[in-house]
């Protein structure tokens, strides 16, 4: 049985081996896309640079409720030792981004029902892949 519903955003981890772990499903969020460009000759004009010389970079503000205190503790740890996991945000019905990530914010506060909800942003650091479903 899953702790969270099927048309919930989940965000999840990719472990060695590429299977992957649920860490939380979220309640709010927002994924920002960023394709490199540079200024094209001073023209003023602006051109996209080569595959081969960087890649589009994705920023991630979300919200929502751990799916355990291991994953909690996975979240925290990444985040004060400045790991970069690869993380998965799986949208219901539209596909999966990948990428690894830095934690670059996280604030945790507690609901009245007791349980421990949290906020943070992420920044890739390498590659973004999307799979379609």
């Amino acid at each position: 049985m899953s702790l969270i519903a099927a048309d919930k955003v989940v965000l999840s981890v990719r472990e060695e081996g590429g299977a992957t772990r649920p860490l939380a499903g979220l309640r709010r969020h927002a994924l920002h896309l960023t394709q490199p460009t540079t200024e094209h000759g001073g023209t003023g004009q602006w051109a996209r640079r080569s595959a081969s010389q960087s890649h589009a970079s994705a920023a991630v503000r979300a919200e929502g409720v751990f799916v355990s205190s291991e994953a909690q503790a996975l979240v925290r740890t990444a985040f004060l030792s400045g790991d970069t996991p690869v993380l998965e945000l799986s949208q219901p019905g539209e596909g999966v981004w990948v990428a690894a990530f830095l934690i670059r914010q996280l604030t945790f506060w507690g609901e009245s029902e007791g349980e421990l909800s949290f906020s943070l942003r992420l920044a890739s650091t390498g590659p973004v892949r999307f799979t379609p479903v």
